[in-house]
């Protein structure tokens, strides 16, 4: 008895594992749209680990396998420690003819919080409506808290737009009114 329920058992968990496998997807998957296929060949990061304020590299080649010339736009997203996530689009790739490569680099600066960022790159066309390629290209990033050293630039750059603006104000404010450069 106890054979046959082991038995049983056995035969539960491989039909549950094959479609599992069948399933599962190729990491180097790239849609085409009309004749253009722009797909992502080789990713990498200049540092795995920065504290916060500094910012790592991000380098992405990209290959066009299509019979045509086309345009691309590189998104970036960006899970959090926490849970959440943030999208940036930040390289266009213009006029990539057929069968050619283009490698471009991407500063990626970090602020809070400190942990585990996970980075993955997508290739889409210029609008925004055609995914060419996001398939395996996850890059992780410790970003560590590390108190001893301060980078005022890498700081800065890793606010956001509005409060670099408001900074700049605030600084530009006081040289007017007081004469003096505050910084």
């Amino acid at each position: 008895m106890k054979r046959l329920y082991i038995g049983l058992l056995i035969l539960a968990l491989s039909v549950s594992v094959i479609p599992a496998l069948s399933v599962a997807q190729s990491e180097a998957e790239c849609n085409p749209i009309q004749e253009t296929e722009i797909c992502i060949q080789e990713v990498s990061l200049s540092k795995s680990t920065v504290d916060v304020g500094y910012r790592t590299v991000i380098s992405l080649t990209v290959h066009n396998m299509g019979n045509q010339t086309g345009d691309a736009a590189v998104l970036l997203g960006i899970q959090q420690p926490e849970g959440g996530y943030e999208y940036y689009r930040v390289e266009e790739i213009h006029n990539l003819e057929s069968g050619d490569t283009q490698t471009v680099s991407m500063p990626v600066p970090f602020g809070e919080p400190a942990g585990v960022h996970e980075l993955n790159l997508m290739v889409f066309d210029q609008p925004e409506q055609h995914l060419y390629d996001a398939t395996g290209y996850y890059q992780k990033v410790t970003v560590e808290n590390n108190q001893s050293s301060f980078d005022p630039v890498g700081w800065f750059i890793s606010l956001g737009a509005l409060a670099q603006a408001a900074l700049s104000i605030i600084a530009l404010s006081a040289l007017v009114l007081t004469g003096r450069w505050v910084g």
